[in-house]
């Protein structure tokens, strides 16, 4: 029996019923909608404000959620992002604003309230909107929350205009079935079967040593093509052992361009 040599392509999986698994990312983006006239207390102190937060002082920000997981919660009062998964996380700020002259301004990411990123915007006048963008990548544990902030250098304050937006990405996260994948009884060497449980794979000892009860014997003839204990060029059978002590009859076949061994029928 030759096996055909096969190019691999995308693997796909499904579900119960054929229903397809589609894999998900972990991902916000909050738009802010609305221009920021007034900072309130905050004017003219130079002081580190939190951006999408509608609690602060001053003109209340109006946000949208463009598009989000439920594994990155927006906390509005606070403009907290909370994410409920630890990984890699591209965190994406586009800033856009009014200033009345010339300025330096900084925007920021920090994570637990300590700052991990900076981005220094300077204008040489005047400007509405100066627009500005900065990117990172950072690692982060469960129950990280981040938040985006801008300081101004105290001498011209700055007001954040609609249109800024904040993207938050985890990468390298796909998984199916709208949860993990687990494997139960996970032993190194042994092999990997479904289980019924769309999100749950089991180790199994699939080659175990061979005894009186499992030993498989056969000849080949050319006229009649016969290959192990009976079968043709197409298939191939053997009588063996089943998990519950049984004798069973397996068939060897070459389905969808993998080998595959199916139970046929108990002897």
């Amino acid at each position: 029996m030759a096996l055909g040599r096969r190019l691999l392509g995308s693997v796909k999986t499904s579900g119960a019923a054929g229903r397809a698994l589609k894999g998900t990312n972990n991902f916000i983006s909050v738009t802010q909608t609305n221009d920021i006239t007034s900072l309130g207390t905050d004017e003219g102190a130079g002081a580190d404000r939190v951006l999408f937060a509608t609690g602060l002082t001053g003109t209340t920000p109006v946000v949208a959620t463009n598009n989000s997981t439920s594994t990155i919660v927006y906390t509005p009062g606070t403009g907290r992002f909370t994410v409920a998964e630890g990984g890699d996380y591209y965190i994406t700020v586009n800033f856009i604003c009014k200033v009345e002259a010339a300025t330096q301004y900084d925007v920021r990411v920090k994570v637990n309230s300590s700052i991990r990123h900076t981005k220094r915007v300077g204008t040489v006048q005047s400007s509405d909107p100066d627009e500005s963008t900065t990117s990172v990548i950072l690692s982060l544990a469960p129950g990280d929350i981040i938040e985006i902030t801008y300081e101004d250098d105290g001498t011209v304050d700055v007001f954040p205009n609609l249109g800024t937006t904040v993207n938050i990405l985890r990468f390298g996260n796909v998984r199916g079935g709208g949860g993990p994948l687990e494997i139960s009884n996970n032993i190194n060497g042994y092999l990997i079967t479904a289980t019924g449980n769309q999100r749950t794979l089991k180790g199994i000892n699939g080659l175990p040593a061979l005894g009186a009860n499992t030993v498989v014997t056969g000849s080949y003839t050319p006229q009649l093509g016969n290959q192990g204990v009976i079968g043709d060029f197409s298939s191939l059978y053997f009588d063996g052992i089943n998990e519950a002590g049984a004798k069973q009859r397996y068939q060897l076949v070459i389905s969808g361009g993998m080998l595959q061994t199916i139970k046929v029928e108990a002897r």
